[in-house]
């Protein structure tokens, strides 16, 4: 277990939480590797990690912790099934100890049988109480590589890791909150100079241009000021 052999699970992850909560503040495409690097430090079982993340009902990212795990992750998209798909779509614990015999998902099974070194998975929702925020998922060369215990030990790290996604999450949206705001603010003060306006019509032609363009206000100032940067750019030179 990569140094913690002899430290106890639950010590593991409590010091892996800590870690999780603190780098929640850089964002989720931090913390997505972290938990990959985390599930094998609390499962000795786990050979490679795949962390699923979406956006809505799309996906906006997917960490691997190396090839075998890419691979694994490509199969199940082409068969359009498997644990980590289930574990998405039905929101639960997925326990697959023989993926190639497995009837739940017959393509997947032919095509890991063909293509794959991967034997048995584990997969978890990430989610909170009130989203579904993505998967993580567990494999092993092993046929019946993970036992209850890991399983235990699994749910428990699935359940952190959500948390530290959400946080991650609500921080980036705090953050993209602020820069749309200075924006917003940068664009008004162009418009007030420019047409001679107060603050308040500054803002009333941006949300009438945004209406009629249905594009959000936000990239609109975004346009306007970089418009107004490039312009100024050319006058020097």
């Amino acid at each position: 277990m990569s140094g913690t052999d002899d430290v106890a699970p639950s010590v593991v992850l409590a010091e892996l939480a800590r870690d999780l909560h603190a780098e929640s503040e850089c964002g989720v495409e931090a913390v997505a590797p972290r938990i990959a690097r985390a599930a094998t430090d609390v499962i000795e079982a786990v050979e490679f990690v795949g962390v699923t993340l979406m956006e809505g009902d799309e996906v906006r990212s997917t960490v691997r912790s190396d090839d075998v795990a890419e691979q694994f992750d490509r199969l199940q998209q082409e068969a359009g099934e498997g644990p980590g798909l289930d574990a998405v779509r039905v929101g639960r614990i997925v326990h697959a100890p023989d993926l190639t015999s497995d009837g739940r998902w017959p393509e997947l099974a032919a095509l890991v049988d063909e293509k794959s070194p991967v034997r048995s998975a584990l997969s978890f929702e990430l989610s909170t109480r009130r989203q579904g925020l993505g998967a993580l998922t567990l494999t092993s060369t092993s046929v019946d590589g993970f036992s209850d215990a890991d399983v235990e030990r699994g749910y428990a790290l699935a359940a952190h890791a959500a948390l530290a996604v959400d946080a991650a999450r609500r921080h980036e949206q705090f953050r993209n909150a602020l820069a749309s705001r200075d924006v917003i603010g940068q664009a008004k003060g162009v418009i007030m100079e420019r047409f001679a306006v107060d603050d308040g019509r500054a803002f009333e032609l941006l949300r009438e241009l945004s209406q009629s363009t249905n594009i959000p206000v936000a990239e609109i100032s975004r346009r306007l000021t970089a418009d107004v940067g490039q312009s100024a750019d050319s006058a020097k030179s």
